[in-house]
């Protein structure tokens, strides 16, 4: 998704207002942005929206092999 659209989806202290339109079978959705690093979204249909935080400094897999 587009950095502006995650602007508008996460805006500081709100939570979307409405359930995303998912396919049958689906029971939760992580929602997040590479650009902003500090939370991303989950919704699931027993709690709707909910905010989580990341944590700072975001920790980076390591890969042996890989630089």
């Amino acid at each position: 998704m587009r950095s502006s659209a995650w602007h508008r989806l996460a805006a500081p202290g709100l939570l979307p207002s409405r359930s995303p339109n998912v396919p049958a079978g689906i029971t939760g959705l992580w929602v997040g942005c590479l650009l902003d690093q500090t939370h991303v979204l989950h919704w699931d249909h027993d709690t709707g929206w909910t905010r989580h935080p990341l944590p700072d400094p975001l920790p980076v897999p390591r890969f042996p092999g890989c630089p």
